[in-house]
């Protein structure tokens, strides 16, 4: 498979943000929500994973869940609820083939 050249579209970048807002997505930028955020507004904008993890130094995989999820953390106690809430739906499946047989 090819590697992808990612080069125009991290000159599209630095174009289009400013070098303000560029810093602000740095691994070093003390407020973590505003980098968030700004890495959120990026990726919004269309520029891939990879280049927003480039140009800000985290890895892909934070860059994939701000992606993924937003600006809001999964913290533990949603875990559990969505642990909770495939259990409830887990039963009731059961129950509806148990009825069907």
């Amino acid at each position: 498979m090819p590697k992808v050249d990612y080069a125009a579209e991290k000159k599209a970048a630095f174009e289009m943000f400013s070098k303000d807002d560029l810093e602000k997505i740095k691994k070093g930028y003390p407020l973590k929500r505003v980098r968030e955020a700004k890495i959120h507004e990026m990726l919004q904008k269309g520029f891939s994973r990879v280049v927003v993890s480039e140009l800000s130094g985290m890895s892909y995989n934070y860059v994939w869940k701000i992606s993924n999820f937003g600006t809001e953390k999964i913290n533990d106690n949603d875990l559990i609820k969505i642990q909770a809430a495939l259990d409830r739906f887990n039963n009731e499946i059961k129950s509806i083939l148990k009825t069907t047989k």
